[in-house]
């Protein structure tokens, strides 16, 4: 049986803390200053299953009715169906104009978390994963240069060195806007 997948990625409504917070850090004390025009943060959820299972529609339902994966008073929800183009995912999209995307995640987090709105479905091999989909935006450079810069502030290799991912807690990985889909390259995992 194949697997398809579909991305939900959750968007705040109003200014990110946390993403703002970060910025100024990577300006200032890690000093990427003014080079660094933007950083955004999202949550990424991957919904996986068979391929031919038209059970989609209704899992998706119950995750926005069930509250656990995004609060509709606080965030949106931009949805990817397997075969869609990136661009479902709204913008920034990775390797536009400027913009780098790396995505984290916590490969046994969700072994912790189950979703109980996708209970009903585990049992016909619905799994759900979670990442977070960093986006810097560089204002000079080519994108040889972009990347290695983003490498610089993303990864955390020292006290001066990376800030959005610890490499010894997470994995990450670039992400392009013609990645085929699943981004979260982790183990089958409960969900």
């Amino acid at each position: 049986m194949s697997t398809a997948t579909t991305q939900i990625l959750v968007v705040l409504r109003n200014a990110d803390p946390t993403a703002l917070t970060a910025l100024a850090s990577l300006r200032r004390s890690l000093g990427f200053g003014k080079n660094l025009l933007d950083l955004r943060r999202r949550v990424l959820w991957e919904l996986s299953g068979p391929a031919e299972g038209a059970e989609v529609g209704a899992i998706l339902d119950a995750l926005r009715r069930g509250g656990q994966m995004w609060n509709p008073n606080k965030e949106r929800a931009l949805v990817r169906a397997p075969g869609e183009p990136s661009s479902k995912l709204g913008s920034p999209l990775p390797d536009e104009d400027g913009w780098e995307s790396w995505l984290a995640w916590d490969p046994t987090r969700d072994l912790d978390r189950p979703i109980r709105a996708l209970r009903p479905w585990r049992a016909r091999g619905f799994r759900i994963r979670r990442g977070t989909l960093w986006s810097l935006q560089w204002g000079e450079g080519d994108p040889a240069e972009r990347r290695r810069l983003s490498e610089r502030a993303v990864i955390t290799r020292g006290a001066r060195e990376g800030l959005l991912v610890h490499p010894h807690l997470e994995d990450a990985r670039r992400i392009g806007s013609t990645d085929p889909i699943p981004w979260l390259s982790s183990p089958e995992r409960e969900g």
